[in-house]
């Protein structure tokens, strides 16, 4: 899953202006199979459930507890897998570290994230994953709220890449106070390229810490605007940043009780509610940023319900109009259900192209009766079908001990399908009864041959996550938009931090364009389908791709000669004898540091050297007939991979056909005696500078053998 790609400056350009070629062809496939009497996506005929759930397999502990925030996902120790924390609303969330091969390993008791010592009552409510000193490793701040009045303290936890934390609150210069702290959010509020955080409290201010860039962070004046937003009661106790307008600055949305939206104006807030049709909606709960219908623009979906189930709502979708307003088309999109739900994550399931949407749903008219979950599958023209009960994520079983509150969207096993995380439980600190506790469940999805680009961010003048970032990629399934504000597909009062995850349909190969916080526009031509990738912010101006790759001996003074491998498909044959091979790998403009290693055989890897264009890596082990898959990665400090290229070793095959056979005795025969040159070098089978007849009986040793 990995490809070649080049990396282009290009002009600043709007995601609207990107073509969406393949929305009046799912249009007509969607007609087709409702025709049928079943729902497909173009190039997903999924005809067997989408979802199995694999909870017990995958090691997750059964045990009910209360919920809060969406489970969050994040590779906390950097090894290329995400793991896990579902907060309990208490000081004891679950924290799990994933094993690589689908399971996890319960790390509470050894991750370091535990209460502390004085001024933490064990409250804990929304968890944010953030990097917030740009050391590449994954921290994290948990809100938490005060109790009786008593003062308390917010937790910072640094993460040290290994799967655990340290607590370095007071040194981070939190506030110590009686707030009460519901949820809080990683941003660059004033992009100067380092995470500020925001924290969200009800019947107390809201606090903005700037981030001073050496570990601490001051207390911005009036939270630039957002000190008394939604003031009062369980008001806004959610929030979600997004550039809603493209210009660069990170809005907010804030949800429970009374929505209500502010525009970042120049690192000021300005309370737009009314002016950009967001009106207020009463019990609203969860929000998800997406764009739905690929026209460049985030649109917003919230869910709405109450814990009493009680007087069910409609939930509401916002479409952006691109001036600055939203248009209300919860009606024309299809899913006005009147209903009770609490959280919305947006993502594409099945890889067609367009974001669907998942709903948490504990009940109907009351907590229990009708808790089906809700998958609006995106039929790609602006509206939804319903799909859930078909895929396997409905859950219905009207039992007030199942009442779904939150979910979030993970590839966990990197198979390039997003999984689906759901949390049971919706009582708050004080509740008691069924209805407060429930489980953790993980349902893995089964794919289909459609194809997906997941894109990690990797900021130099931004901030090191690219939170903010502006991501399309275009191929012949349309374009697709994401802004990278997190991850999981949308907010319940927490933060997570995932790769952003495109399906392309059938499409073969991508363009992926990322417009950074600080304007950079880095663009990536020819990405090739499932591919996984990181982009180096401003690497746009190196244009660096793998261009050949080949084995090299030096024939004694003979001169130094290479055996040619291609990139892709069969390898070439490599038919000298030697103790170690030089594997040499030229790029298209200079490089000066990556790694090689190995993918099959039974090569080692040893010195790599660095001249200009090329890279050499010295193999040594490698047998007499032996076919060694080598993967170039990291260049020049890039995260990305570059290729895996097939080395084929088969001693004596002078003609490379891949076979030892009486016509490469011949063919070394009939240079016996001649100079070594660029013309006859594979006949100088010792490489010593010489055809001899010494060579004639390394063919006679290996006679019969052949290189699959």
């Amino acid at each position: 899953m990995n490809t070649c790609c080049l990396f282009i400056r290009a002009a600043l350009s709007g995601p609207r202006d990107l073509s969406r070629t393949a929305l009046g062809i799912k249009r007509a496939f969607f007609c087709l199979a409702t025709i049928a009497g079943c729902i497909t996506a173009l190039s997903s005929p999924a005809v067997a459930q989408q979802f199995q759930e694999v909870t017990a397999q995958a090691g997750l502990i059964s045990e009910a507890t209360k919920s809060w925030g969406n489970p969050i996902w994040g590779d906390i120790n950097n090894d290329g897998f995400l793991d896990l924390i579902v907060p309990t609303l208490s000081s004891e969330p679950f924290v799990y570290l994933n094993n690589g091969d689908g399971t996890f390993t319960d790390i509470r008791a050894t991750c370091g994230i535990e209460r502390a010592p004085s001024f933490d009552n064990g409250d804990w409510r929304g968890f944010a994953f953030g990097d917030y000193d740009g050391d590449g490793n994954l921290d994290l701040y948990i809100a938490e709220l005060a109790q009786g009045g008593a003062q308390k303290r917010d937790l910072l936890f640094k993460g040290h890449g290994d799967g655990t934390f340290e607590n370095v609150t007071v040194a981070a210069g939190i506030e110590t106070s009686n707030a009460l702290g519901n949820s809080a959010f990683w941003f660059d509020y004033d992009n100067d390229g380092k995470l500020d955080l925001f924290v969200k409290n009800y019947a107390s201010a809201n606090r903005l810490y700037k981030n001073n860039g050496d570990g601490t962070f001051t207390q911005v004046p009036d939270a630039a605007g957002l000190a008394d937003a939604t003031f009062g009661g369980f008001h806004g106790t959610i929030c979600s940043f997004a550039d809603y307008d493209n210009d660069g600055l990170m809005d907010v949305a804030f949800s429970v009780e009374t929505a209500a939206f502010y525009q970042n104006q120049g690192g000021t807030y300005v309370d737009v509610s009314v002016s950009a049709g967001v009106d207020p909606l009463v019990h609203s709960k969860g929000m998800a940023w997406g764009d739905y219908n690929n026209d460049g623009l985030l649109d917003l979906y919230y869910a709405r319900g109450q814990a009493s189930g009680q007087n069910p709502l409609k939930d509401t979708l916002l479409r952006n109009n691109g001036d600055g307003t939203f248009t209300d088309v919860t009606v024309e999109a299809g899913i006005d259900t009147t209903t009770n739900t609490w959280a919305g994550v947006w993502g594409d399931y099945d890889n067609d192209g367009f974001l669907d949407l998942f709903v948490t749903r504990p009940g109907t008219t009351t907590v229990g009766p009708g808790n089906a979950n809700i998958l609006y599958h995106n039929n790609g023209n602006g509206t939804f079908t319903d799909v859930a009960a078909a895929q396997g994520v409905a859950l219905q079983d009207d039992q007030v001990t199942s009442a779904h509150k939150v979910a979030a969207w993970v590839d966990y096993d990197n198979d390039g399908f997003l999984d689906l995380l759901i949390k049971d439980g919706i009582g708050d600190e004080n509740d008691e009864g069924p209805i407060t506790m429930g489980l953790h469940r993980l349902f893995k999805n089964n794919g289909n041959s459609n194809h997906f680009i997941k894109v990690n961010l990797a900021g130099r003048q931004s901030n090191k996550a690219g939170i903010g970032a502006r991501v399309t990629v275009t191929s012949t399934a349309g374009m697709s938009f994401r802004q990278n504000n997190g991850g999981g597909g949308g907010e319940d009062a927490s933060q997570g931090s995932e790769p952003l995850h495109f399906g392309i349909g059938t499409a073969t190969q991508a363009t992926v364009q990322v417009i950074w916080p600080s304007g950079i526009v880095d663009t990536l031509s020819s990405v090739a389908a499932n591919s996984t990738l990181t982009v180096l912010e401003g690497s746009g101006s190196t244009q660096l791709t793998l261009v050949s790759a080949a084995s090299r001996l030096t024939h004694g003074t003979a001169g130094t000669f290479d055996v040619n491998m291609p990139l892709t498909g069969t390898s070439g044959v490599e038919d000298r004898s030697a103790t170690t091979y030089n594997a040499v790998f030229t790029f298209s403009a200079p490089v000066t540091s990556g790694e090689v290693s190995v993918v099959s055989g039974t090569a080692t890897v040893g010195p790599i050297i660095f001249n200009s264009n090329s890279m050499t890596a010295a193999l040594t082990g490698v047998t007499a007939v032996e076919t060694v898959v080598l993967r170039v990665q990291n260049i020049n400090g890039d995260g990305r991979q570059h290729g895996d290229v097939s080395f084929g070793f088969l001693t004596g095959d002078a003609d490379g056909d891949r076979t030892v056979a009486r016509a490469d005795q011949t063919a070394v025969q009939g240079q016996l005696n001649q100079p070594v040159t660029s013309a006859n070098f594979r006949d100088d089978l010792n490489a010593d500078g010489r055809i001899k007849k010494g060579d004639v009986q390394i063919v006679k040793a290996n006679r019969g053998h052949v290189l699959p």
